[in-house]
């Protein structure tokens, strides 16, 4: 198969190109999961919004505080606020900003869309754990992204920048959209799950939720 021809397909199969390309809004809320040694950790809530522009926001309530992760072009903050309503802000580094970036850029719908921004090597059909799925290797990043070869969904993505496997499950529909309401992440013993338990495309998201200053 031509790589222009897989790429087709793996858009065409989460909604279409233009679905996917006229996104200008995103806001999800997840169940955060944390595994060690098969033991869990953490339970979270984590709300996030993301727009054009490079804007994303992330709130994360856990037991012990509220974390609200701010991105806005180049500039980035973190606020934390505990239990006894005390409030921390700190500016976030450039390698800490670009790391964020990076995540939200390679999910693999953003990758889709983009595809032709990137330098990327089709591997075409091949078998891994007796499973065939279509290998896409995105050079520069070090990242490998793995297609069901019959759906054409994303299944799985293994940074080997970061040394993570990310695993994407139960594609289900919003709108004009497929997304994977599912993500497991292993690294080491660490093994994180999101549930996406709400899903919105397109809202008009006020410029206060990004605000760094």
């Amino acid at each position: 198969m031509q790589t222009d021809i897989f790429i087709s397909k793996c858009l065409t199969a989460l909604g279409g190109e233009e679905a996917i390309k006229n996104i200008f809004s995103i806001y999800y809320q997840i169940e955060n999961k944390i595994y060690e040694n098969d033991s869990l950790l953490e339970v979270n809530q984590v709300d996030i919004y993301r727009a054009r522009g490079g804007k994303i926001r992330v709130e994360k309530i856990s037991q012990e505080q509220t974390t609200i992760i701010i991105l806005n072009g180049l500039a980035g903050i973190q606020k934390s606020k505990k239990l006894d309503n005390s409030i921390k802000v700190e500016e976030l580094n450039a390698t800490e900003i670009e790391q964020i970036k990076r995540s939200v850029r390679l999910y693999p719908r953003n990758f889709l869309a983009h595809a032709d921004e990137y330098q990327y090597h089709f591997k075409g059909l091949k078998t891994t754990q007796e499973t065939p799925v279509y290998e896409l290797e995105l050079l520069v990043e070090n990242i490998s992204y793995y297609f069901d070869p019959n759906t054409f969904f994303c299944l799985n993505l293994i940074d080997k920048q970061n040394n993570i496997v990310i695993s994407y499950s139960d594609y289900q529909k919003t709108g004009d959209v497929f997304a994977a309401m599912t993500e497991k992440s292993e690294k080491g013993s660490k093994v994180q799950i999101d549930t996406i338990k709400k899903l919105n495309y397109n809202l008009e998201l006020d410029d206060k939720l990004f605000l760094t200053q």
